[in-house]
């Protein structure tokens, strides 16, 4: 019988993400314990995220420093409508061109997880698993 005695699933992640207040939008949210697991997950239109530890849903339980990025589209930057990203290339590579960066929407100091100031511990009971993460200037 296929799957039966399987390991049981990781406990689920969930939270809003709020900057000034407000809930934030296409952030991407990262977890990483110190033996370096991480869980991602990606804010929805009211600011909330579930994790996911490579195709499954959730974290295992641990403490975890935590980072959360949102930058903005570039005009001209691959990806985004209307961008060439051979014209791009071209330039580039004869010097008449740099690659544009994406600015950061939030305080760059949560960007990287194990710079980050905010700590979480994931608990093994999904119930005690829903954070809020306020960020500030």
């Amino acid at each position: 019988m296929i799957g039966c005695g399987g390991p049981k699933g990781l406990p689920s992640v969930k939270g809003t993400v709020l900057y000034k207040g407000q809930p934030v939008q296409g952030a991407t949210v990262s977890f990483v314990s110190d033996d370096g697991r991480m869980s991602v997950g990606t804010t929805d239109d009211k600011g909330q995220f579930s994790l996911s530890t490579g195709t499954q849903p959730g974290a295992p339980p641990g403490r975890y420093r935590v980072g959360v990025v949102k930058r903005s589209a570039v005009p001209g930057a691959s990806g985004v409508e209307g961008a060439d990203p051979t014209e791009m290339m071209k330039k580039m590579m004869v010097g008449k061109g740099k690659m544009p960066e994406a600015k950061h929407e939030l305080p760059e100091k949560y960007a990287e997880p194990m710079k980050s100031p905010l700590t979480y511990e994931v608990s093994s009971d999904s119930s005690k698993n829903n954070f809020t993460i306020e960020l500030s200037d």
